[in-house]
């Protein structure tokens, strides 16, 4: 990427994790995961690495793209326990309410989304 679509695409991943912080109450962090991969991902109170991502293992920044929900025992990024899909931050601050609800993710002080 030359510098300027390096800007765009910094600006907007950041717009989208100032959205999603602002939605669900939680604070993600944009993270390489290797390769030319990234995601957004943020900890829940028992340790699980909760993880965000397009279909292509990039940040889902397209009104078309499929976003995924992966919950991951640890930050270790192994199997996940749970894939959820979803289509925009709506839906995912949906998801992660029933995650929440189903004790799937947990957090003590935290009510996804309120």
């Amino acid at each position: 990427m030359v510098s300027t679509e390096l800007e765009t695409y910094s600006k907007q991943v950041n717009d989208l994790i100032a959205s999603l912080n602002k939605a669900t109450g939680l604070s993600w962090v944009w993270e390489s995961t290797g390769g030319g991969c990234d995601c957004l991902e943020t900890i829940d109170d028992s340790g699980r690495l909760i993880m965000v991502t397009d279909c292509n293992a990039g940040i889902p920044l397209d009104t078309d793209d499929e976003w995924y929900i992966g919950i991951y025992p640890d930050e270790e990024r192994t199997e996940p326990i749970e894939m959820v899909t979803v289509t925009d931050v709506k839906s995912c601050v949906a998801a992660l309410q029933k995650l929440q609800a189903d004790e799937v993710i947990m957090y003590e002080h935290v009510q996804v989304g309120r």
